[in-house]
């Protein structure tokens, strides 16, 4: 009766809104405690309609934020008969008839419980304070523990739905994002993470499901650990709750420092940037989520590993958690080829994306850790990666005039790295083994920057670069005019200098190719110089 009463008043607007969500007071606390009561009694509907007229309200839910603990607890109830019965060889749970039809009817009392539960949790939810109420308690690990399938909670679909989308909208909200998502990625992997923000049904199939692709590594392995991790966290907040506070919750709570859950199979994979590495290698043409985020750490993380190697001074950025000398990781997979055979992928399959090596101030670092390796006569890895990358930007016209930064620099250290393998019978210097990828950088620049010589004004060359190829290749030792003097593919000559010019790239004419064989003495000269 008295319930009833109480339900008329709420109906009133504003009538009794200033007793029942007074913060501090015992309101909230008594109308949540009623969801305890039997399904097939009329209190409980009562107080139900009052908590579905009351959630919606900030004042209300400002009220309610201490006393959520008390509807989790609703929400946490195992289903009726769940884990009851034998067990079976095969680990199934065996039930007798009267069991099972008991255990059917206790779960139907209980959806309709839940069903209640979880639409006042997802009203109470969109309050701001609510939300961060239970970010800064456990009500957010008790909320995961339903999702993931902690062994004394429910495991229902509907209860599982209801953590899921309880979770999503914490990370959603701008507030509580930043802060619930970092907590979260101690017990998830991140595409996991990405999947519970996006949508229930998403995260459910994804979780429930196994997956080795280049952003996820997932299967029943790792879902014991999970489960197993979060269980003994659980088990330490009712734990302490008991003991320590009274069997009441809603304090504030801290998961404890550095802890994680670690899974086995992960530990030894080269995570960078929400990708596997070895697993993008295996399968380059996978559609990233974030391909540009990939990529640029992918660079960081390989600056990093030759500023390790080469003390180049190249500046790389610290990415994980890659500590002195230890470019291998355990498994022992050597991250710089690893780093630098990604980057190579990604930049050939998206070209859009390779020109931000330019803007990233990668081309620069590279030149810098070939003057490094050569300077310390570490012809093999070191210098091979950093000529990798480039000779991948190089195809990039924003990267050509990004190396004209260091034009000068850029095509001495090529030709020195040409000609840099010690030939130990003659004692003299011998062409490197991978000459062909720096001849090809080399060529690329200097088509990019001159154009075509061979038709010089069927191509627009790079302006910024095209002086300095000039100068460093077109001096006394080249073809051309009067004092080393080349063709300039970048003027606008008039109809009769076109005319001209073609009829000197018909077959066995004295000039076709005056200018590549000018380069190639250069090289040569340069190289004997050594």
């Amino acid at each position: 009766m008295g319930v009833t009463a109480l339900k008329l008043l709420v109906l009133v607007e504003g009538l009794v809104d200033d007793i029942l969500c007074e913060e501090g007071g015992k309101g909230p606390a008594i109308l949540l405690s009623l969801l305890e009561l039997p399904e097939e009694s009329e209190a409980f509907d009562l107080s139900s309609d009052i908590l579905y007229l009351l959630s919606p309200k900030q004042q209300f839910a400002d009220a309610a934020k201490g006393e959520l603990w008390r509807l989790l607890l609703v929400l946490e109830k195992k289903e009726g008969g769940e884990g009851e019965g034998e067990v079976d060889a095969g680990g199934q749970v065996s039930q007798t008839k009267e069991e099972g039809e008991a255990a059917s009817k206790n779960a139907k009392k209980l959806a309709k419980r839940q069903q209640k539960g979880w639409g006042i949790l997802e009203a109470l939810t969109s309050t701001p304070s609510v939300a961060l109420a239970l970010v800064e308690t456990s009500g957010w690990v008790e909320l995961l523990g339903i999702c993931v399938g902690y062994s004394r909670f429910s495991r229902a679909y509907a209860s599982r739905d209801g953590a899921t989308k309880a979770l999503g909208r914490l990370l959603w909200d701008p507030k509580t994002g930043v802060l619930a998502a970092p907590l979260i990625a101690r017990f998830l992997p991140a595409t996991l993470i990405v999947a519970l923000k996006e949508g229930t049904a998403g995260f459910l199939s994804v979780f429930d499901g196994e997956a080795e692709n280049p952003e996820l590594i997932w299967d029943s392995e790792l879902r014991g650990e999970l489960r197993t991790g979060i269980g003994s966290v659980l088990d330490d907040v009712f734990r302490k709750r008991e003991d320590e506070e009274g069997g009441v919750g809603g304090g504030k709570w801290n998961i404890e420092p550095g802890f994680s859950v670690k899974y086995a199979k992960l530990m030894d994979e080269l995570f960078i940037g929400g990708v596997y590495v070895r697993l993008f290698l295996e399968e380059p043409t996978y559609n990233l989520r974030n391909p540009g985020g990939f990529l640029e750490l992918l660079c960081k993380r390989w600056a990093e590993e030759l500023e390790l190697i080469t003390g180049g001074g190249g500046g790389g950025e610290k990415v994980g958690e890659g500590k002195g000398g230890s470019q291998i990781t355990t498994a022992k997979q050597d991250v710089l080829n690893l780093c630098t055979s990604a980057a190579v992928y990604l930049c050939k399959l998206r070209g859009p994306l390779c020109d931000k090596l330019a803007q990233w101030g990668t081309i620069q670092k590279a030149v810098t850790y070939v003057r490094a390796a050569l300077g310390k006569g570490m012809i093999g890895t070191s210098l091979v990666s950093a000529v990798r990358l480039l000779h991948v930007a190089s195809s990039r016209r924003a990267n050509i005039e990004a190396i004209a930064h260091s034009a000068n620099e850029f095509l001495g250290l090529m030709q020195q790295a040409l000609c840099s393998m010690e030939v130990h019978s003659s004692g003299k210097k011998g062409l490197h083994q991978d000459a062909g990828f720096m001849v090809e950088i080399l060529l690329k620049v200097f088509k990019d920057a001159l154009g075509d010589v061979d038709n010089p004004f069927a191509s627009a060359p790079a302006p910024a670069l095209a002086a300095a190829v000039s100068e460093g290749f077109g001096g006394e030792g080249g073809a051309g005019g009067e004092g080393g003097g080349v063709v300039d593919a970048r003027t606008a000559p008039d109809p009769a200098m076109v005319a001209l010019e073609k009829s000197k790239t018909q077959v066995g004419s004295p000039g076709k190719g005056g200018l590549r064989a000018g380069w190639s003495e250069d090289i040569s000269l340069h190289s004997t110089t050594l």
